[in-house]
């Protein structure tokens, strides 16, 4: 393979064999019907052998770049382990073409709550904050519920998620801080839970990919599919 990639395009084949340190390539011209003898000499070859195996390398880094990147792209906001789990490279291996793509201006690299996410480059910050909280999936189901039920008093959709207030409360002020969900008040002062926006909402909803059972995903897409088509 290294030898015949050395004879000319309009050569119809190719030997090569060692005498010492050297080696001698021949090559058949097709046009002139002639034997062509080239030694080269060994240091040569083990530049050329070197050579070969940098390129071989930087031709398989590519395409783990590449698979890397077209999963983030795939995968808006995804979180490093997830996107380690998900595509099957070791965790040093993510880091470095993460790492590459990122200063290239490839990938949009954030850290949300504890958590490293990564984006294309389209995002805005309110977008890349709110795709980094659907990722968690108690946060999703929240909002997943308000798509139903909004307004509702926090107590019930605590009890009907089946967890404990002071994690619902723990989700809730993520998605205040990010203007995804509003607390209102009515004249007793009773907390009820809306949307703040439903139109920015629902399309990057849409791009979340639920982590439920199975039974579950089609009344999931039912319903981002309802929150799209609602009129403004």
């Amino acid at each position: 393979m290294l030898f015949g990639r050395l004879c000319d395009s309009t050569s119809e084949g190719s030997s090569n064999h060692q005498e010492g340190t050297s080696v001698v390539l021949t090559c058949r011209e097709r046009s002139k019907g002639v034997i062509t003898v080239a030694v080269l000499a060994g240091d040569t070859i083990d530049s050329l052998k070197q050579d070969w195996k940098r390129t071989q390398l930087s031709i398989s880094m590519n395409s783990t770049r590449r698979q890397i990147s077209t999963h983030v792209h795939e995968h808006a906001g995804i979180h490093f382990n997830e996107l380690v789990r998900q595509s099957g490279f070791a965790p040093g291996q993510v880091q470095y073409h993460i790492r590459r793509l990122t200063d290239a201006g490839d990938l949009v690299r954030e850290e949300w709550y504890g958590q490293t996410h990564y984006y294309p480059p389209q995002y805005d910050e309110w977008e890349r904050a709110t795709l980094a909280l659907f990722r968690r999936e108690t946060t999703r189901a929240v909002v997943v519920y308000l798509i139903e039920h909004e307004p509702s008093r926090p107590e019930a959709v605590a009890e009907d998620l089946d967890i404990a207030r002071s994690t619902l409360e723990y989700h809730l002020d993520h998605l205040l801080e990010q203007d995804v969900v509003e607390k209102r008040y009515d004249s007793r002062n009773r907390v009820s839970l809306t949307l703040s926006n439903r139109e920015q909402t629902a399309p990057l909803l849409s791009e979340v990919t639920p982590t439920v059972p199975d039974r579950l995903v089609d009344r999931f897409t039912r319903l981002v599919d309802s929150l799209l088509e609602t009129p403004s």
